[in-house]
């Protein structure tokens, strides 16, 4: 009896040692992931280290998920890292993961639904007429996702891209003016100014918008690329 209540001690002292040791994995992915999140905001930020910095996190939480196989918080990070070193692919799979371990998981729905409300995005400037099929189920899932996590701000994002796409430029304009009206975190919606001015072919208005854009987010690619382009439009060099 003596041995047995040794023996249940030493398990319970080895789950919570696990325990810790999970915990802790996922705690320093999360700081190594956000910190390098935030460093690269700045474009004189050294790109390669930080890049570095994903993957080896990325390597450690693989590590891990061997370990402790289905947990959701490792798949999310992984996931996180991978998509900021713009592996989409990647990211889309770890987001799927996570959620088919824990449908409930909303960091992983929200996660996955603003790699999606991307690639929809690109779609409708990239994708040739016949993407038009291929483009929906983007919009569905990536609308699913963002609603059932409380993405409110991200969801509108999405409606106005996929207004844009049926040519309803006047309702967008009315959306955009109002999510910038509230402020906030609104740099995409500064872009979608920016485009909307740049189909009018104002070009010093659309000019100003994604240099708002970038005031906000400084790696905001969309509206370098933009920017750029509307430069040349007006025959200038960025």
């Amino acid at each position: 009896e003596r041995l047995e209540a040794l023996d249940r001690e030493k398990s319970a002292q080895d789950s919570a040692r696990r325990e810790g040791d999970r915990s802790r994995l996922v705690e320093r992915a999360m700081i190594a992931t956000l910190e390098a999140e935030e460093a690269m905001a700045d474009p004189n930020a050294p790109l390669p280290d930080l890049h570095a910095k994903l993957r080896r996190t990325i390597q450690d939480l693989e590590a891990g998920l061997r370990e402790f196989p289905g947990d959701s918080r490792m798949m999310l990070w992984t996931g996180r890292s991978h998509e900021l070193l713009w592996n989409d692919g990647e990211a889309l799979a770890w987001y799927g993961r996570a959620i088919a371990a824990d449908p409930g998981h909303a960091p992983s729905r929200y996660h996955r639904g603003r790699v999606l409300v991307r690639r929809y995005f690109e779609s409708l400037f990239v994708w040739s007429a016949r993407g038009t099929k291929e483009r929906e189920p983007l919009l569905k899932q990536a609308r699913e996702d963002l609603e059932k996590a409380d993405g409110g701000r991200d969801v509108e994002l999405l409606e106005c891209y996929r207004l844009l796409a049926s040519g309803k430029s006047a309702e967008v304009a009315r959306r955009v003016a109002e999510r910038l009206r509230l402020g906030g975190r609104v740099e995409e919606f500064y872009f979608l100014a920016g485009v909307l001015q740049y189909q009018s072919k104002d070009y010093r208005a659309a000019v100003g918008h994604f240099t708002s854009a970038l005031r906000l987010h400084p790696r905001h690619l969309y509206s370098y690329f933009h920017r750029a382009l509307t430069h040349a439009s007006l025959n200038e060099v960025e």
